[in-house]
């Protein structure tokens, strides 16, 4: 018979996945919920370039594409929101990849 570990084994929340340290951050804004749900999926996305193996200038080109859009389709307390949460977002590998072409 085979032996199956149970998730609260593996996990200490009890098989839930932890929310980045940044969720709270976000949910301290008062924010309309379809704001708070659109700066989450803006910030989730600019967060995959933030750091290694991507370069300061690639974060900074996609961050400004994601921070324009949420702007145009959800006003510029939603564009506020969005900096203050990116900035609680950890570096990807503690830095930036230097040597990809800037």
């Amino acid at each position: 018979m085979p032996t199956t570990i149970s998730s609260s084994a593996t996990n200490p929340n009890g098989g839930r996945p932890q929310a980045p340290a940044w969720v709270s951050e976000l949910n301290k804004l008062k924010l309309d919920p379809r704001t708070r749900e659109a700066v989450r999926g803006a910030v989730s996305a600019a967060a995959i370039y933030k750091g290694y193996p991507f370069s300061q200038t690639e974060f900074g080109a996609s961050t400004a594409m994601i921070r324009d859009e949420l702007e145009k389709q959800n006003g510029e307390k939603a564009a506020l929101a969005f900096d203050k949460v990116l900035e609680k977002v950890p570096v990807n590998g503690g830095r930036f990849n230097p040597w990809s072409g800037d």
